[in-house]
């Protein structure tokens, strides 16, 4: 199950835009949301381009960002 970002950010108490680049902060929000939710799945952290590929997507890697072909 995918990390959720918004409310991982909320128990942070930070800006989304700030958390999602800071790996302390994804570390801290996956040990907090595992203590108030108790969950029993396994939390990942994915690139979207990633999973575009993983969908059949073709992706330009010579463009930054990558482009969709």
């Amino acid at each position: 199950m995918p990390l959720i970002f918004t409310l991982a950010a909320k128990l942070e108490d930070v800006p989304l835009s700030n958390f999602v680049v800071n790996p302390t902060k994804i570390a801290n929000s996956l040990a907090a949301i595992h203590q108030r939710l108790h969950l029993d799945g396994v939390t990942c952290y994915y690139d979207l381009f990633l999973v575009a590929e993983a969908l059949g997507c073709q992706l330009d890697l010579s463009t930054s960002p990558p482009a969709l072909e």
